[in-house]
C-alpha cells in the first residue's frame, strides 16, 4: 500500500460508465442536474471538511464544493458538461488549490468544463427548454439541490421532474471492481488502525486514547474523513449503539471494549466491529456471549447469496440468536419473551460510498453486493453487549469475507492482543 491512499482513485471510466447506465433510463431527451453540494460553517471564519453528495460524486468523480454536472440527453447523443471554481489565486492563498479545468476533465471524463459563473444563465435555459425532460436529485441536506428542485419545479410543475435517486440507488447496490477494489483497501487502512490503538490496549488506557490512536492510524494513511464518526465503548458505554462521546477515565481490567471503525478510499468505506478484553483474556460469560455472536454472524455468511433479501438474512440471524440466548439460560423455552430485549438490530446492511449505503431494502441481493455484517447481542443482566461486524462481498454462489485478515475468532483475539502489547 503506497503512503497516502488519496493518490487511490476511481477512474473516470467508472464516472462515465455510471451516467451512461443512468440515461439509459431515461427518456429520449433529457437533461440530469445534479450538485455536489456546499461546504458547511463550523465558526465565523472555518467550515467543516467538505464531503461532496454521493449520487453527485458517483456520476462525476468530483469532490470540490459547489460543483455542478449536467448531463444532456437528445437521442444517442449523450454529453456532459461539469461546472466548477474559477482558479482564484487569493481565494487559494487562504483555502487551497481548486481544481483546475484539466484536473476536472481528467477525473470526470466529462466533455466539457465551464466555470460557475456561467451555471446561472445556462441552468435557467436548460430549464425553460420544455421540449427536453429535466431529471434532478434534491440531495440529502438543504443547499442548491433543493433549491434547483424547488426553482425547476414552479417553472415545470414538481409533477414534471424526474427524481434520478431510485434509479441511482439501484445502480449503486452493485459495485463495479473498482469500487470492490477500493473498499479491500479501505478495510487494510481500517486494519492498521485497529491494530493501532491494540498497542496500546492495556491497564491504564482510556476510551479517548484508543479512539485517539484509530483516528491518526487512518489519518497518516490519508484517510482524513473516515466513513463514520469511530466508535469506542467500554464497559457499559458498549450499550449505546453508537456512543459518541469517549471518556478519559481509564478503563478497568476485564472490560470489553467495542471498536466500530471504518476508513475511506476513493470514496469508498470499510465498516469493521470487533471487542477486546482489557488484560487479554475473556471471562467465562464473555466468551459464552462471543461465541453466540460469532455464531449468528457464520449462520449471516452462510445465507448470503444472490436472489436473498436483508429481512431474509434478518430472520436467519434472529433464529440462530434465539437458540443461542436459550442455550444460554437467557430465554426460557415455551415462554412468551421479547428477544428485542438481547437483539437490537439489523445483522446486515449495504456498504459503498455511504457506509449505510442506499438500497432497496426488499430487494434480492446480486452478484457484487457488498454488505457490511454486524450481528449483536445485548445482555445488560451480564454487563455483556457488543456486535462482531466484517464486510462480505455477494458472489454468483455465497459471499467472500473481505475482511477475513482482520482478527475474528476469540483465540486469534487474545493472541493478537498478547502480541502487540509485548506479552
Amino acid at each position: 500500500m503506497i503512503p497516502d491512499v488519496r493518490d487511490y482513485r476511481l477512474p473516470p471510466e467508472f464516472f462515465r460508465g455510471n451516467r451512461s447506465k443512468l440515461v439509459e433510463a431515461l427518456p429520449e431527451r433529457c437533461y440530469v442536474v445534479l450538485f455536489a453540494g456546499q461546504s458547511v460553517p463550523m465558526s465565523a471564519d472555518s467550515h467543516y471538511r467538505f464531503f461532496a453528495d454521493r449520487n453527485f460524486f458517483y456520476l462525476s468523480g468530483i469532490d470540490q464544493e459547489d460543483s455542478i454536472l449536467v448531463i444532456r440527453k437528445n437521442g444517442s447523443n449523450v454529453t456532459t458538461a461539469l461546472f466548477i471554481h474559477t482558479c482564484d489565486p487569493l481565494r487559494e492563498r487562504w483555502t487551497g488549490k481548486r481544481l483546475t479545468v484539466d484536473e476536472a476533465t481528467e477525473r470526470s471524463g466529462a466533455d466539457e468544463v465551464f466555470f460557475l459563473p456561467v451555471s446561472t444563465d445556462y441552468l435557467m435555459n436548460l430549464v425553460n427548454e420544455s421540449s427536453f425532460s429535466l431529471a434532478t436529485d434534491s440531495g440529502i441536506r438543504p443547499g442548491p439541490g433543493m433549491n434547483f428542485e424547488q426553482m425547476a419545479g414552479k417553472i415545470r410543475g414538481e409533477e414534471n421532474l424526474i427524481q434520478v435517486a431510485p434509479l441511482l440507488t439501484g445502480l449503486r447496490m452493485v459495485k463495479d471492481k473498482s469500487e470492490i477494489e477500493m473498499i479491500r483497501r479501505s478495510i487494510e487502512v481500517t486494519d492498521l488502525a485497529i491494530r493501532d490503538a491494540l498497542i496500546i490496549l492495556c491497564l491504564g488506557v482510556s476510551e479517548l486514547e484508543l479512539l485517539a490512536a484509530m483516528e491518526h492510524g487512518m489519518s497518516r494513511k490519508g484517510c482524513l474523513l473516515p466513513a463514520f464518526p469511530t466508535i469506542v465503548a467500554a464497559g457499559a458505554n458498549a450499550f449505546c449503539l453508537h456512543h459518541s462521546n469517549p471518556s478519559g477515565k481509564e478503563i478497568s481490567r476485564g472490560a470489553l471494549v467495542q471498536f466500530d471503525v471504518g476508513a475511506t478510499v476513493g470514496g469508498l468505506c470499510a465498516d469493521i466491529s470487533r471487542v477486546y478484553p482489557v488484560g487479554g483474556a475473556f471471562s467465562d460469560k464473555q466468551k459464552a456471549v462471543y461465541d453466540a455472536v460469532r455464531l449468528c454472524q457464520e449462520e449471516a455468511f452462510r445465507v448470503i447469496r444472490p436472489g436473498v433479501t436483508l429481512t431474509e438474512i434478518n430472520q436467519a440471524v434472529r433464529r440462530v440468536a434465539e437458540a443461542q440466548l436459550t442455550k444460554l439460560g437467557l430465554l426460557i423455552p415455551g415462554e412468551e419473551q421479547d428477544l428485542g430485549e438481547y437483539v437490537w438490530h439489523n445483522a446486515a446492511h449495504h456498504l459503498g460510498m455511504d457506509v449505510h449505503d442506499v438500497c432497496v431494502k426488499e430487494a434480492p441481493l446480486t452478484k457484487n453486493c457488498v454488505l457490511a455484517v454486524e450481528p449483536g447481542l445485548y445482555i445488560r443482566q451480564w454487563g455483556v453487549g457488543f456486535r462482531i461486524e466484517d464486510d462480505v462481498l455477494v458472489t454468483e454462489d455465497g459471499c467472500e469475507i473481505l475482511s477475513d485478515f482482520v482478527s475474528r475468532e476469540r483465540d486469534e483475539i487474545e493472541e493478537l492482543i498478547g502480541s502487540v502489547s509485548g506479552k
